[in-house]
């Protein structure tokens, strides 16, 4: 990853709403809710990052990857040439490529929750010694996208993946490292 070309992260509401409707059950918040984002990568792959948070009634919040020749939407499927395959569709296409062995592998006892694949994966590891696919490397590599993104907003400038994942910058992660004797 080379580095971001223009970062913004900004809280907009100090103060969320667990019934945010009516108002009731405030709760005052310390963080972002909203970020922003330019990534470019070191292979020329340009990422558009908006995550919004403050809208009260409806959060921004998508994934999508664009390519030369369509592009996937996580809530609704693959655009290609002017057709849809609903997300639906394409899980059933993934699920009925697979076999037995392979769904199991990927699904155990058909479970497809990604936070329960994590705790079951955690469990596995805990009781049984298994590896965890993603091991504290890769999730501190993918968690330098978004630290970068906040970093690089504190300091006005464009930063590299590498400043982070090797803790060169953490003007925003150092009252977090400090608080936990990091």
């Amino acid at each position: 990853m080379k580095n971001w070309d223009f970062t913004k992260s900004k809280q907009f509401e100090p103060v969320r709403y667990g019934n945010p409707q009516t108002r009731e059950c405030a709760v005052d918040v310390t963080v972002e809710d909203t970020t922003i984002a330019i990534i470019k990568f070191k292979n020329g792959i340009i990422v558009q990052w908006n995550d919004c948070r403050a809208a009260r009634e409806k959060h921004y919040h998508q994934r999508i990857l664009y390519g030369s020749e369509g592009c996937i939407d996580w809530e609704e499927g693959l655009h290609h040439k002017g057709t849809t395959v609903p997300m639906k569709a394409l899980i059933q296409q993934l699920m009925s490529s697979l076999n037995d062995e392979e769904r199991e592998n990927l699904f155990p006892a058909g479970i497809t929750h990604t936070f329960a694949l994590e705790i079951k994966e955690l469990g596995d590891a805990l009781l049984h010694g298994a590896t965890f696919e993603v091991d504290g490397v890769v999730g501190l590599k993918a968690e330098a996208i978004p630290m970068g993104i906040y970093e690089s907003s504190r300091l006005g400038q464009a930063v590299k993946i590498s400043q982070i994942e090797s803790c060169e910058l953490e003007n925003y992660q150092k009252e977090v490292n400090d608080s936990v004797g990091l």
